[in-house]
């Protein structure tokens, strides 16, 4: 029983993910921007460094919960991991309209970050 409401839990991620990914591809055309979307399940932290250095990305654009350095430790900040384990710079912030035009800076969300808005 619990596997069938697990695995309805991770379908609904994984549609929410392509959602997400439409979406920001279409703004990122608007804006000019020729992007790829990856999608990825395993730890954020850890696919994210992953990409960017298949990549070859200079900057990761990760967006922030906001909840203060305490809760954010608590629940294991995604940004936090990224900041120190990454392959390249990173730029941790509220989630803006992309401004940066350029081919290696890659864009990372996770499914927690979009649960939280």
């Amino acid at each position: 029983f619990s596997t069938t409401i697990e695995q309805r839990y991770l379908e609904g991620d994984k549609q929410r993910a392509a959602a997400v990914l439409v979406a920001s591809k279409a703004v990122a055309t608007r804006y000019g921007i020729d992007a790829d979307t990856v999608s990825r399940s395993g730890d954020a932290v850890e696919e994210i460094c992953k990409v960017a250095e298949e990549r070859d990305a200079r900057l990761i654009v990760l967006g922030s919960h906001g909840w203060g350095a305490i809760r954010g430790f608590m629940s294991g900040s995604v940004a936090a991991g990224v900041l120190r384990h990454a392959p390249c710079a990173v730029l941790s912030g509220t989630p803006q309209p992309p401004g940066l035009l350029d081919p290696h800076v890659l864009v990372g969300e996770t499914a927690s970050s979009r649960r939280h808005e």
